[in-house]
């Protein structure tokens, strides 16, 4: 069947909506409409004629007709068939059917004729699929919408705070000339800053260290060493107001950003314990936590400490430590490594192997001590800084006083920070201060306090309607000694009975001392863009992979660029017995995936992939929940989830992604990191069978920063379909999808157990970026689902610095290695293989 013309005519022969799918000049299709009312038989709903070569396919809608012309060889059920489909199209478009109608969803409808016949052959489409595939478009349209009315938005809230910064100088300079009646004379001082850009998240980068740096939008959570002052508070940012509408990037897209000069870089990032100069290293790393109530009264006191030892010499593998380790005031308790002699360590505070016949770990650094230490609430000196606030009210305004006080002398405190929030933006009166404004935090840098700067203070004026808006304040700093007294006095070789040398390093995190991007230019710019060009923070840059791994103060190398290139910086890494991160995926391929794990294997070295979803917390609780059998046997999984920005329009960032064999698309991605989740939390599929399409091959590519649109020919498959039967005997089932839904329902994962049911729930398909709800029921019937508290993440990237604390060898997160990610690629493998071959696939 060839379907030449489908016109929409009135009575009496005039086109009011007509589109041509073969060559066809506009005379010739008005002729043929014109004579067409003299051969239709009025009597009938539908049926057809004939003139010359041609056929008139048509049926009455109201006072109008939906009309086919055709070649006389066409197959009459099949020009009926497209006849009622073309009928239908109309009706569901158009609330009336006449002429003004039809004339405003003129576009509309021309897009679903497109949509039904192609170059004059019918495509196999239902009602419903059009419908999906009109909406679609008018989704992304939405989007485009939203981003705008963002954009206004944020110009709006900016006018408004300038005005009202304005109106607060010009208050003060009020207020400074009153005191002038009683007092010396007094200019008044008005504060000067530069707001901090958002740094945007580029694939040049370390994707947790970009993150951690972005300026404050949200009261900063503590990190390190630090205590929290007063309660939550709540935020009214106008950005995060809209953003939760997006996926992740349009949110960057429509942020003010300062984009990179170039994007296939990896980031270093070192722990200053793992320096190659001494093949012994020692770390001690400590944290300290503690809540305040706003009167300066301790409400809790925790300090975590652990002990790491790396040894690079095998030589040097059968040791032991010599420590000077006391519990003090505090009494803290002291927990060996499973595998060190607890009691040797208990009777004279020695690191020993139970049996010495074994040896440490070599390249691995590995926890052998760990301590902790609290204190009961309200209890006196064991902060060894405290802060009072006084809060003043004026009739339209609040002052703040923040004071500080050293109460030990013994131990200097370097790099503190108190972190303020904020709606309405203050006026500073400590003009003399060290501070910085972000969108709704103000960060008051004290520096260093010692014996020279035992005490100062801070204040300033905003307007509010209550003052527990100023809470809860955070305070960070870093001490220069453990809280609890812990030293490695000695290194002793057990063999040779004689002491060796050894070196000690202190920190609680990791250290960047070298990047390296696509040329030494790019570097140096990316070193400045992050502030690691200052003297006191300057690292190595570098424009090539070779040299950086030659540096010796490199001990990891973090590869986060675009997948293709994963390879060639990982591989040189691997070969100069570097650790190694990389973001998953960790290559374009199963061959390379391959030959990189067996690569790191054969050098010994350490890795880990970013398959961050299975440090998500709400992961890793429904994995808690399913092993220790909660859930009883499991009989079913059903993921259902939208992958954000592989839809119709493709932001040019990722139009990488667009080519299968890049290895960046869909499947590997999003779908991959879910499909990850799952398997970690019910195990790995024994077989599977999958069904990929692609039904989009020309992507709509849109420049984030001009805005133009362009058609690419896109490989990837958009759509992805798995099924396939458990290790545990159960059926699981994943469905992963372009685009977000109009329902908001973007994440939705259901495993059904013998004893109970979970459900997890969240705004974005990304699980390794965003926490869903996790809801359980018992498997009764009648049983109502009831949420299980998961504490609310800070942002997107907490997931990747679990994993980072758990390669560090802290906190409750895992590692998640190359071998693991070799069995993800495996099952990409098979799924590719399944959707080819039509079969049944296994992979492990």
């Amino acid at each position: 069947m060839v379907v030449l013309v489908a016109s929409i005519c009135t009575r009496g022969g005039k086109a009011v909506l007509s589109r041509q799918f073969r060559e066809m000049n506009r005379s010739r299709v008005e002729g043929l409409l014109a004579s067409f009312p003299k051969l239709a038989d009025t009597g009938t709903q539908h049926t057809t004629v004939e003139q010359d070569n041609v056929r008139f396919v048509y049926q009455p809608i109201d006072e109008l007709y939906m009309v086919l012309i055709t070649n006389r060889q066409s197959n009459i059920l099949q020009d009926i068939d497209s006849l009622h489909l073309f009928a239908q199209v109309v009706t569901s478009i158009c609330k009336k059917l006449d002429e003004r109608e039809i004339l405003r969803n003129a576009f509309e409808l021309l897009s679903a004729f497109d949509e039904l016949v192609t170059m004059g052959y019918r495509e196999n489409l239902s009602m419903s699929q059009i419908r999906t595939f009109l909406e679609m478009e008018s989704h992304e349209e939405r989007i485009q919408e939203i981003i705008a009315r963002n954009k206004e938005l944020e110009a709006s809230e900016e006018r408004k705070r300038k005005a009202k910064q304005l109106e607060m100088q010009r208050k003060e300079a009020a207020r400074n000339a009153g005191y002038g009646r009683g007092l010396p004379p007094k200019m008044p001082q008005y504060p000067t800053y530069t707001p901090p850009a958002r740094p945007a998240v580029n694939d040049s980068y370390d994707a947790y260290e970009a993150e951690k740096n972005k300026t404050f939008n949200k009261p900063l959570a503590s990190r390190g060493k630090g205590m929290q002052l007063g309660k939550k508070s709540k935020t009214t940012d106008i950005y995060d107001k809209v953003k939760a509408d997006l996926g992740p990037a349009y949110v960057e897209e429509s942020a003010p950003t300062a984009q990179p000069a170039t994007a296939a870089a990896p980031v270093t990032s070192s722990r200053p314990s793992l320096d190659s100069a001494s093949p012994i290293h020692v770390l001690v790393a400590e944290q300290i936590s503690a809540k305040l109530s706003r009167e300066g009264a301790l409400k809790s006191f925790e300090v975590k400490g652990d002990l790491q030892l790396k040894i690079s010499d095998t030589a040097l593998t059968k040791l032991s430590l010599s420590l000077d380790a006391n519990e003090g005031p505090l009494k803290a308790q002291f927990r060996t490594h499973p595998n060190v002699d607890k009691n040797l360590f208990a009777s004279s505070k020695v690191i020993q192997l139970k049996d010495t016949s074994k040896r440490f770990p070599i390249n691995n650094s590995i926890g052998v001590l760990r301590w902790r230490a609290t204190a009961p609430a309200d209890t006196a000196d064991v902060l060894p800084i405290t802060f009072t606030v006084w809060v003043n009210k004026a009739s339209d305004s609040y002052t703040v006083t923040i004071e500080y006080e050293l109460t030990s002398t013994s131990t200097p405190l370097n790099n503190v920070v108190v972190t303020i929030p904020y709606l309405n933006e203050p006026t500073v009166l400590s003009p003399d201060s060290d501070y910085q404004l972000g969108a709704d935090v103000v960060e008051w840098s004290i520096g260093t306090v010692d014996d020279s700067n035992a005490s100062g203070s801070f204040e300033f004026e905003a307007t509010t309607d209550d003052d527990s808006e100023f809470f809860p304040m955070s305070v960070k700093f870093d001490l220069a000694k453990p809280f609890v007294a812990v030293d490695v006095v000695s290194a002793t070789l057990l063999e040779q009975d004689e002491e060796v040398n050894f070196e000690k390093t202190r920190t609680d995190q990791y250290k960047i001392v070298a990047l390296q991007n696509s040329s030494l230019e790019a570097a140096e710019k990316a070193a400045a863009k992050y502030n690691l060009s200052d003297e006191a923070a300057a690292v190595a840059r570098y424009g090539d992979i070779d040299s950086l791994v030659k540096d010796p103060n490199v001990d990891v190398v973090a590869v986060a660029v675009k997948v293709p290139y994963h390879y060639q910086l990982v591989k040189p890494a691997l070969e100069a017995k570097k650790d190694v991160f990389v973001e998953w995926p960790l290559a374009a391929n199963l061959k390379e995936a391959e030959e990189l794990t067996a690569l790191a294997k054969s050098q010994q070295v350490r890795t880990l992939v970013g398959l961050q979803a299975r440090q998500n917390p709400s992961i890793r609780k429904a994995r808690e929940l399913v092993k220790n059998g909660e859930l009883g046997q499991i009989l079913s999984t059903t993921l259902v989830a939208h992958g954000g920005l592989f839809g119709a329009k493709v932001p040019s960032v990722f139009e990488y992604g667009l080519p299968i064999e890049n290895g960046a698309n869909l499947l590997t991605i999003p779908a991959g990191h879910a499909i990850d989740a799952l398997t970690y939390v019910v195990g790995e599929f024994k077989d599977l069978q999958a069904t990929l399409a692609n039904l989009r091959p020309e992507a709509t590519v849109v420049d984030v920063k001009s805005g133009d649109v362009r058609k690419v020919n896109k490989t990837s498959h958009d759509h992805v379909s798995v099924q396939g039967n458990l290790e545990s005997g159960g059926l699981a089932t994943v469905v992963y999808k372009p685009g977000s839904s109009d329902t908001g329902k973007n994440f939705y994962w259901e495993i059904n157990g013998t004893k109970g049911n979970l459900v997890l729930e969240g705004p974005n398909g990304h699980v390794q970026m965003f926490h869903p709800t996790l809801k359980f029921a018992k498997a009764e019937p009648g049983a109502e689902l009831k949420e299980i508290p998961i504490e609310p993440a800070s942002d997107f990237s907490v997931n990747v610095g679990i994993a980072w604390d758990a390669f560090a060898g802290k906190g409750e997160g895992s590692v998640t290695t190359f071998e693991d990610a070799l069995i993800r690629h495996k099952m990409i493998d098979a799924i590719y293989r399944s959707n080819e071959r039509g079969t049944r696939e296994s992979y492990l």
